[in-house]
């Protein structure tokens, strides 16, 4: 059971090391203006302040796959949470 939750968490740390740009949000949509123009935003929340960001078309997919590598970190590092309290719990029991 130890032996298969520390192989789980180096599998992790290995998943989160392939992750290159991470950045937290979600992608939408807003119409402005009299011409009603289309623009993408970037809506997030770091350190308890939210903020938003204007993305250009031409740099939508790249921080749509940003977003998504944040949301695939957090999975992986309550995981990894999760994994090693229970490892510590283990341990614990047998000593």
């Amino acid at each position: 059971m130890k032996n298969a939750i520390k192989n789980r968490i180096n599998e992790i740390k290995n998943e989160i090391q392939a992750l290159e740009i991470i950045r937290p949000g979600k992608m939408s949509k807003q119409r402005r203006g009299e011409k009603k123009r289309t623009y993408n935003y970037l809506s997030y929340t770091f350190k308890n302040k939210g903020a938003t960001d204007y993305i250009r078309e031409k740099f939508v997919e790249k921080v749509n796959r940003e977003t998504e590598d944040y949301h695939k970190f957090k999975e992986l590092s309550d995981e990894w949470v999760e994994l090693s309290i229970r490892l510590s719990t283990l341990e614990m029991k047998d000593n």
